[in-house]
C-alpha cells in the first residue's frame, strides 16, 4: 500500500509541473503580440521566431532523451525548467529583433528539454500506477495555458509592462 501512495504523489507531483509547463508557455504565446508591438516584427518576423524556437527544440529534443535516460527524467526536469524561466527572462527582455532571434533558441531548446523530461516521466508514473494518465497530464498543462493565458491577458490589460510581466512570471519555473 506505502507504494500506490508514493505512485499517487507522483502523479500529484508531476501533474503540478505539467500545469507550470502550460503557464510558462503561456507567459510566451499570451504576450507575443505585446512583444510585437514593442518591437515592430510583423508576421514574417514572428513566423521567423517561431521556426527559430522550433529549431532549438527539436536540436535538443535527442539530447534531452539521452540525458533522461541516462540521468533520470526528474533530474533532467529540475535542471530544464529553471533554465526554461531563465532563458525567458533573455526573451523578455530582448530589446531588439535580432536580439530576440537569438534568445528563443535556448528558450526552444529548454522548452524542449522541459517537454522530454515531463513526457518521459510521464511514462514512468503511467507504468508504475499501472493505468493511463499521460492523457490528463496533458490536459492539465492544457490548463496551465488556459489559466497563464487568461491572467496574463487580464493583467495586459490593465496596462502592465510585458518586460516585467514575463520576467517576474518565468519564476514559476524555478519551483522544480
Amino acid at each position: 500500500m506505502p507504494e500506490r501512495s508514493a505512485d499517487s504523489r507522483a502523479r500529484v507531483a508531476l501533474s503540478v509541473f505539467y500545469g507550470l509547463a502550460g503557464v510558462l508557455n503561456a507567459l510566451w504565446v499570451a504576450t507575443l503580440p505585446a512583444v510585437d508591438e514593442r518591437l515592430d516584427l510583423g508576421p514574417g518576423r514572428i513566423g521567423t521566431l517561431l521556426l527559430l524556437l522550433a529549431v532549438g527544440a527539436l536540436a535538443t529534443m535527442p539530447i534531452a532523451g539521452r540525458a533522461a535516460d541516462r540521468w533520470g527524467s526528474r533530474r533532467l526536469l529540475r535542471v530544464a525548467a529553471p533554465v526554461c524561466a531563465l532563458v525567458l527572462c533573455g526573451v523578455a527582455l530582448a530589446p531588439s529583433y535580432g536580439v530576440l532571434a537569438v534568445a528563443v533558441v535556448p528558450f526552444g531548446a529548454a522548452t524542449g528539454a522541459v517537454s522530454i523530461a515531463l513526457n518521459v516521466h510521464g511514462v514512468e508514473v503511467e507504468a508504475s500506477l499501472g493505468k493511463p494518465v499521460m492523457g490528463s497530464l496533458h490536459g492539465v498543462w492544457s490548463l496551465g495555458g488556459v489559466i497563464g493565458g487568461a491572467v496574463i491577458t487580464a493583467v495586459l490589460a490593465v496596462g502592465a509592462d510585458v518586460r516585467t510581466l514575463m520576467v517576474s512570471r518565468s519564476k514559476l519555473g524555478f519551483c522544480a
